[in-house]
């Protein structure tokens, strides 16, 4: 959902909404952690939406290993003749239902982050199974079970943690182009757009740039789509156990991976059985009724709001206590100092709720230091110093609420 603020307009929530919108489903999935290893080295394949896609999905009918697809390459691979094993989706925004061209089947089992699109998520009717990628998930709906991997921004990323995640060796990208091959953003079989002339012109000058490509030239990409190329690379480096394979023919030169044509990976993993893998499935554990956890939180949250709001309130009679100060009244500031004591522990000591809140408000701890603007100086005496911690307190606790 972006980068909300604790305050002011903008507010944007999607991501964290979607959790919520998302808990009856959480609340009846399975839990991934059943698959961690259950592919140990078997062969598998990424399937993307890039440009070069079309160049060689024809090979994947007989491919042994296991597919990931994304919500846009579910499509092209069924339209093949061939079923993905799973299908995994990321994005928050409901429009990538579209994207499946209506063939999010029920018996292909589907890998979700949290916060995905929850109208895609209604819409898969068969075996659901959600990650954690940064939120606080379990904690918010009281669900143990919820596997926690990590993801660098893209369907991809998420697909290449879950490979590696169930044991998967060689881990294989096609249409894995991370740039505009031909001047395209995805494949034909992608509802592709095309950028024309005049776009060509307009991406480079809004900062696109030309990057090395897979057979030694360059090609144009874009910074987002360059991040995600240096997040695989990055977790190539991580996983020297493991052997990526870049298949794509086409796109960015993805560094540490081996280059070869799809066909050639299809021929060399012939003799591959992934059926005798065993899955043994279980269902993610509830500790109560995800809306009983909920309204528990919220009461809870309820307190601690009025908490905050006493503390707003002792905040600002110790900033008047020492814009006033002139050498007594100690035994005053030292007692609004224990009252926001007590009402500081009291609030860490609610850590399920304040994991809580920091998945709703992603920003909530940067937010918080930026409102403490009044910084220490140099021979500071103690009525500036209690005026500026006055200060800090009041914003502090002004942003908790």
């Amino acid at each position: 959902g972006g980068h909300p603020r604790l305050y002011g307009p903008g507010l944007r929530l999607s991501g964290s909404q979607n959790v919520i919108r998302n808990r009856y489903d959480i609340e009846k999935s399975y839990r991934l952690d059943c698959l961690k290893g259950c592919y140990k080295d078997i062969p598998a394949l990424v399937v993307s939406a890039g440009p070069s896609l079309q160049k060689n999905i024809e090979y994947i009918k007989e491919f042994k290993g296991v597919i990931f697809v994304g919500n846009r390459t579910i499509a092209p691979v069924v339209n093949q003749g061939k079923k993905p094993d799973f299908v995994v989706v990321a994005d928050p925004k409901d429009v990538i239902l579209d994207t499946t061209q209506g063939k999010l089947e029920s018996d292909i089992p589907l890998i979700a982050n949290d916060n995905a699109s929850n109208r895609l998520i209604k819409e898969h009717k068969g075996k659901k199974y959600f990650v954690q990628t940064g939120s606080c998930s379990q904690e918010l709906l009281g669900i143990n079970g919820i596997a926690r991997i990590s993801m660098g921004g893209s369907v991809a990323t998420v697909c290449v943690s879950v490979a590696e995640y169930m044991g998967c060796n060689p881990i294989i990208f096609i249409g894995q182009d991370c740039a505009y091959t031909g001047m395209k953003i995805y494949s034909d079989d992608c509802s592709n757009e095309l950028i024309n002339d005049k776009a060509s012109n307009d991406v480079v000058q809004e900062g696109k740039q030309w990057i090395d490509e897979y057979y030694g030239g360059k090609v144009l990409s874009s910074k987002d789509l360059i991040s995600f190329l240096r997040w695989i690379e990055n977790f190539i480096v991580d996983h020297p156990n493991t052997t990526f394979v870049n298949a794509t023919e086409g796109g960015a030169l993805m560094k540490g991976a081996v280059n070869k044509p799809f066909k050639e990976v299809v021929d060399e993993w012939q003799n591959v059985d992934k059926q005798q893998c065993v899955i043994e499935d279980k269902q993610v554990e509830v500790e109560q009724n995800v809306d009983e956890h909920l309204s528990d939180i919220c009461n809870t949250l309820r307190e601690l709001i009025k908490d905050a709001n006493k503390a707003k309130n002792l905040s600002e009679q110790l900033k008047v206590e020492y814009k006033t100060y002139k050498g007594t009244r100690h035994n005053k500031i030292n007692n609004i100092v224990r009252k926001l004591d007590k009402i500081d522990i009291k609030i860490k000591e609610q850590q399920e709720v304040l994991s809580a809140i920091r998945m709703i408000f992603n920003s909530f701890h940067n937010d918080t230091q930026t409102l403490l603007t009044n910084k220490a100086k140099i021979n500071e005496t103690e009525v500036e110093e209690g005026i500026r911690v006055g200060i800090e307190s009041y914003n502090l606790y002004d942003n908790i609420v």
